[in-house]
């Protein structure tokens, strides 16, 4: 039987977020969200991602 591969999720890196929202804008089932809390060592908000979500459309 062969494998079903997953399909990949979005991975943020806070210390490279610069929290600019593009992906919040372009992700087509809302999975990305601006964040609350300020990144200490870059001063930016990074987004958050509900991963239950993500259908991995890439």
């Amino acid at each position: 039987m062969p494998k079903t591969r997953e399909k990949p999720k979005p991975v943020v890196l806070p210390h490279l977020c610069k929290g600019c929202g593009r992906c919040v804008e372009a992700c087509p089932k809302q999975c990305f969200e601006m964040g609350t809390e300020i990144n200490p060592d870059s001063g930016l908000i990074p987004v958050e991602v509900d991963l239950e979500n993500c259908n991995g459309c890439g």
